[in-house]
C-alpha cells in the first residue's frame, strides 16, 4: 500500500476508511503460502458498530457501500493471519467485531488473528525503542530480548513475551536469521498468543 509521493490530507472526522485499505489488501496478489497482514490504526472505521461514539461522517457505514466485517472474513477465508497493533482504545469495538469476522471464516486453527497494545509509542522514547526491539524480533531478527523490562515497558502480555523470548531462543540455536519462516513463525507466537 505505500506509494511514493502519498500525501495525508483531509480529516474531518476521527474514523478513517479502513475499508478502502482492506479492499486494495483483498486486490493484491497472495501467491505466498505465507500469508501476513498488519494493521496499524488509531482510528476504527466508518459506520457505529465498529465504535462506540468516535466522530464519523458515515456512522451508516462506508460512502461506497464496503462492509470491513465481510472483508475480514474474506481475508481469513483466503488463510491470511491478520495482527492488529492498536494504538489506544478507540479500536475496541472494531477488534472484536473484526475478531468474530475472522472466526467465522478461518479455515484453519494455525490461522491467527493476533492482537497487541501499544501503549508504548505514545509512552515516549524508551518504550518506541523497546518497540523496535519487538518488531525487529517479530521479523525473525535475532534481538538480545533477556530483559523482561523491554516487555514491560512496551505493554506485552507476559504470556506473549515468554513466547516470544522462547522463538528467539529457537531462533539462535538453530541459526535462523531474516528469513520468511522464521518471520511467519515469530510473528505467530509474537502476535497470535496475545489475541486468542
Amino acid at each position: 500500500f505505500c506509494r511514493s509521493g502519498a500525501q495525508a490530507a483531509g480529516g474531518a472526522d476521527q474514523c478513517e476508511d479502513v475499508a478502502g485499505g482492506l479492499k486494495m489488501a483483498l486486490e493484491s496478489s497472495w501467491s505466498s503460502e505465507t500469508r501476513l497482514m498488519f494493521h496499524v490504526a488509531d482510528a476504527p472505521p466508518h459506520g457505529s458498530k465498529f465504535h462506540n461514539g468516535a466522530g464519523d461522517s458515515y456512522p451508516r457505514g462506508d460512502k461506497n457501500g464496503l462492509d470491513p466485517r465481510q472483508q475480514i472474513r474474506r481475508l481469513a477465508e483466503m488463510g491470511v493471519d491478520f495482527y492488529f497493533m492498536q494504538l489506544n482504545s478507540s479500536t475496541d469495538k472494531m477488534v472484536e467485531v473484526f475478531r468474530k469476522a475472522y472466526v467465522a471464516g478461518q479455515q484453519s486453527e494455525d490461522q491467527n488473528f493476533g492482537v497487541i497494545a501499544l501503549p508504548a509509542v505514545q509512552a515516549g522514547q524508551a518504550g518506541t525503542h523497546h518497540m523496535s526491539k519487538l518488531a525487529r524480533a517479530a521479523i525473525g531478527e535475532t534481538v538480545d530480548l533477556d530483559d523482561d523490562a523491554v516487555a514491560d515497558e512496551a505493554g506485552v502480555d507476559r504470556e506473549v513475551w515468554e513466547n516470544i523470548r522462547s522463538r528467539n531462543a529457537h531462533q539462535k540455536e538453530h541459526g535462523l536469521s531474516s528469513s520468511v519462516a522464521a518471520c511467519e513463525e515469530t510473528a505467530a507466537y509474537h502476535f497470535g498468543m496475545m489475541g486468542a
